[in-house]
């Protein structure tokens, strides 16, 4: 067989897995995007007005340990349509180590997973109350308390939000001195859920999981047997780390047939200058339904 043949051939096979036209496909997508509401900068509805802005048509609000401030669905803003996915970026443990999981639900997060997010919420609350007075302990404050920033739109309390009161109030020049004097310590360490138990209750609530950013070596380890817990695909679409670590991702999740998932894991206020086309998330958007809301308005 000639050179010609065989690409021909190839071409011809390509052409046969790939999906199927669709007004959906090249959608741009952001999947992984923080709000004020956890450690970013821009209000929800900020983020809304940004990714419209950057050009966006697909987006996903996953605030660590919260359900999405937005509207699931097409949403319009700046008189023009965008798609809000309902997410999360759910903290957990394996081994000791932390690792994040990412959620979508093909519909409005359901009250049972609105529930667990209270719950942390709360848990984070309290263990910001118990540092916020360490740091009164040593002359530091009084800086706002836990209520007051829940009040004020911060919900997923971290030691950010207190390092930055710190600075605010002038006890420190930077976030980064403040982590280097003080909050580098961990007098009230976190708490985070096993992974095995995270995954089976949002399997069991009707969301798809999918494990944000990981480390190449922490794939190679587990990412066979966090399939059998239930997990549903890994993050392989990102603008940071090289390539070839994205590529490895992939291929991994290929081996054990997961999905891939992919975002900007922006906390800033620029979007749009990384996105993925829809057609990239078909094979995991289609199956749980989403694939069919992006049809129903686009």
């Amino acid at each position: 067989m000639g050179r010609a043949q065989r690409r021909r051939n190839r071409r011809a096979r390509m052409r046969r897995s790939s999906p199927p036209p669709s007004p959906a496909n090249q959608l741009p997508c952001d999947l992984h995007i923080h709000s004020n509401s956890s450690d970013g900068v821009l209000t929800p509805n900020g983020v809304l007005r940004a990714a419209v802005k950057g050009g966006l048509k697909v987006i996903s609000l996953t605030d660590h340990d919260l359900s999405s401030a937005l509207p699931f669905g097409w949403n319009i803003c700046e008189q023009k349509k965008i798609f809000v996915v309902h997410g999360s970026e759910i903290s957990v443990s394996h081994e000791g180590t932390e690792l994040h999981i990412l959620v979508y639900f093909p519909s409005e997060a359901p009250v049972e997973f609105l529930q667990y997010c209270d719950h942390r919420v709360q848990d984070r609350a309290q263990r910001y109350d118990r540092l916020r007075e360490w740091l009164f302990e040593k002359g530091i404050g009084p800086l706002p308390s836990a209520e007051e920033k829940i009040n004020s739109g911060s919900k997923a309390l971290t030691r950010l939000h207190l390092a930055q009161d710190v600075v605010r109030c002038r006890y420190a020049s930077s976030v980064s001195e403040v982590f280097d004097r003080w909050l580098h310590e961990q007098p009230y360490p976190s708490y985070f859920p096993d992974i095995k138990e995270v995954l089976s209750f949002v399997e069991n609530v009707g969301g798809f999981s999918s494990w944000a950013h990981p480390k190449t070596e922490d794939a190679k380890k587990w990412l066979s047997l966090f399939k059998t817990y239930g997990l549903k695909g890994v993050e392989g679409f990102r603008p940071t780390r090289g390539r070839q670590h994205r590529r490895k991702l992939r291929e991994l999740a290929a081996s054990l047939q997961l999905h891939v998932t992919g975002g900007s894991d922006t906390h800033g206020s620029s979007l749009g200058s990384f996105s993925v086309p829809a057609v990239k998330f078909r094979s995991w958007m289609e199956p749980i339904g989403i694939w069919e809301c992006l049809l129903s308005n686009n």
